[in-house]
């Protein structure tokens, strides 16, 4: 218990202050699940996944998943993802903020304490994350998880580590899967396996309308040259190998959900499919691009919402990420947000 007692009493610095880090401990605590109705039995694995997934509250509640903290912090000020911000508050803080507002993931310290609380009900734990090479909650996750498996209180947990390569709707519908995939009884093997399978198959391409979030957030450095050179041209952006990359250019006279439909229809190797799609406080962007997929591709299963707000942060109105991947087998679709955002077309 000493490995544990150190992490979770060490002046960890990422934070800022000891208050600062205090703070984001409770709030570890507040919003950690606890078992529900839903989830019965001894051997039921439980789900985590940070807030970069982008998973609809009222499917964190239905399929009683645990959210790892994320952090947006304006002026020094640390903004909990998990309660709720809305993308017009995000314009603000990106309109008014000094400097530019920063995502911030969870760290080891937070992490220990998550699974420590979960692992009192429950020692089989599936944890699924955002690309390693956007985030660092997945290598925060893997130090929690070795400090924990050196304690001998926790010898018998077993915990599972799964980085998506994607973010967003990319991230969200793999956790989605695991959740329908332990509905149906499967074990932690058989829903490991099922999820790495099911993210090597999947694909996602993203637009981005303003550049200069990204750019000036450092994500996308590579992006400098489009905003001198090819002021009438926008990047498709995907994801290779868990990093952000231009992989075709778009007109900004062209279609862009066309455009977006079509290269994705090209590399993903199904015509059946789930599909996430991410609209930058655009509804009707996301409408759009729902149709121009339905145009090439058989959507089994759509999930559409608002793109999460540590994303937005970098890509602004206008933007829309849409993610793909073959459709299961073996499983049913997901259940929809309670707003109704998401469906299985008829």
């Amino acid at each position: 218990m000493r490995v544990l007692a150190h992490a979770l009493h060490s002046p960890v610095q990422e934070c800022g202050t000891r208050e600062s880090i205090e703070r984001a401990r409770s709030r570890v605590v507040k919003f950690s699940n606890r078992r529900s109705d839903s989830v019965q039995g001894s051997d039921a694995v439980r789900i985590v996944t940070n807030q970069g997934s982008n998973i609809h509250p009222s499917l964190v509640a239905e399929y009683d998943l645990d959210l790892a903290n994320q952090d947006i912090s304006v002026d020094g000020v640390l903004h909990d993802t998990r309660a709720g911000i809305t993308l017009d508050q995000v314009d603000i803080w990106m309109q008014t903020a000094p400097k530019m507002p920063v995502v911030l993931g969870s760290s080891a310290t937070q992490l220990i304490r998550l699974l420590t609380d979960i692992a009192k009900f429950d020692r089989e734990i599936l944890f699924i994350t955002s690309s390693r090479k956007i985030i660092g909650t997945y290598e925060a996750a893997a130090t929690a998880i070795r400090m924990l498996r050196e304690d001998r209180n926790f010898a018998d947990i077993d915990i599972r580590l799964i980085d998506t390569g994607m973010t967003d709707v990319g991230a969200g519908l793999p956790v989605l899967l695991a959740a329908e995939a332990r509905r149906s009884g499967e074990t932690l093997d058989q829903i490991e396996t099922r999820i790495n399978e099911f993210c090597r198959a999947g694909r996602m391409a993203v637009y981005v309308k303003n550049l200069g979030g990204l750019v000036r957030g450092g994500r996308a450095s590579f992006l400098r040259s489009w905003m001198a050179n090819v002021l009438r041209v926008r990047p498709l952006l995907a994801f290779e190998d868990g990093e952000l990359c231009a992989a075709d250019r778009i007109s900004t006279k062209d279609d862009e959900a066309r455009a977006l439909a079509e290269h994705l229809a090209k590399k993903i190797g199904s015509r059946r499919v789930w599909a996430g799609i991410a609209h930058g406080n655009d509804p009707e962007l996301g409408e759009r691009v729902r149709e121009a997929l339905g145009q090439v591709l058989q959507l089994d299963y759509v999930y559409a919402v608002s793109i999460s707000p540590s994303i937005y942060l970098h890509t602004a109105i206008g933007s829309v990420g849409v993610a793909v991947f073959p459709t299961p087998s073996g499983v049913g679709c997901p259940a929809s947000p309670s707003d109704g955002s998401a469906q299985a077309p008829s």
